[in-house]
């Protein structure tokens, strides 16, 4: 899959962008909200991982932006954030992002979490 990491801290972004490399996906990178919307406007994506807080635009406001904007619109996110409490994941996926997971994850939680958007993806 070709994927589009919208992370401001660039450790963060290195991890996920070795792990994703690890199990065969093409990565780009954005280093806040407002990058990121710009970026996944000018090139084709098959998901975006999108961290919570972050400058310029934070993650509520791009999975805002991104499910009203016309031909991104259905592009699956993956919220990632600090924040174990509910009322943070909740918001998110009621906003419009596919799932959620909670730094620091596994692995075994990012493998799980690819699995059910390629599910989604091939059996809509």
């Amino acid at each position: 899959m070709r994927i589009l990491i919208v992370e401001d801290n660039p450790d963060h972004r290195e991890i996920l962008q070795t792990r994703l490399h690890s199990l065969g996906n093409v990565c780009q990178e954005a280093t806040d909200g407002r990058k990121g919307f710009l970026t996944l406007c000018s090139s084709r994506f098959d998901l975006v991982f999108c961290d919570y807080r972050m400058p310029e635009m934070n993650g509520f406001q791009f999975i805002h932006t991104v499910r009203k904007t016309s031909g991104i619109s259905t592009i699956p996110i993956i919220f990632m954030t600090t924040h174990s409490d509910r009322t943070v994941i909740d918001h998110a996926l009621s906003l419009g992002a596919t799932t959620a997971l909670v730094k620091p994850y596994s692995l075994e939680n990012l493998k799980t979490a690819l699995y059910l958007i390629r599910a989604q993806k091939w059996n809509p």
